[in-house]
């Protein structure tokens, strides 16, 4: 009886281990997902501040050439 016993618990944390291992490689590929797409926002966000400073620096110098 408790060889049975120990053969289901063997059994059940097997298949636990290994819906385990799916969680986790399903997650690292989300995980990776996420990380490129904020890359790719991140660098959005330093074109755009990039380009606000040469505008500010245009604008700045209208105003001068209009003084």
């Amino acid at each position: 009886m408790i060889t049975r016993q120990f053969d289901t618990l063997k059994s059940e944390s097997s298949r636990k281990y290994s819906e385990y291992e799916n969680k986790i490689a399903l997650m690292s590929q989300e995980i990776e997902r996420l990380n490129i797409n904020l890359g790719k926002k991140v660098e959005d966000c330093n074109n755009l501040e990039r380009r606000m400073m040469q505008l500010n620096q245009e604008v700045e110098n209208y105003r001068r050439q209009a003084k």
